[in-house]
């Protein structure tokens, strides 16, 4: 439970683009964040790992059109200069 408690806090605080109100994808090697908003994060919300006041702006982010499509959600926003509907992890659902 201690090292639960521990990465917990960790997400919250050092993943936490509290600017963006969203969770970063990833640490990069220099140390700092990936600020791709991906609907990655969601596993974390799954899991209950986020603070409450952090998850509706994050779920609300998900329901908005450029994560949306009439299939499903995508893992990456279409407005994304990343973005290509064919790539699994860079535009499809």
């Amino acid at each position: 439970m201690k090292e639960f408690n521990i990465v917990r806090n960790i997400i919250n605080t050092e993943f936490c683009n509290s600017q963006k109100k969203f969770l970063y994808y990833g640490k990069l090697p220099d140390d700092t964040f990936n600020p791709e908003e991906t609907v990655l994060p969601a596993v974390s919300l799954y899991f209950n790992l986020i603070d409450k006041d952090k998850v509706i702006p994050m779920v609300q982010e998900f329901g908005k059109q450029q994560f949306l499509s009439d299939w499903g959600v995508r893992i990456l926003r279409e407005d994304s200069p990343m973005f290509y509907p064919r790539g699994y992890h860079v535009g499809s659902v």
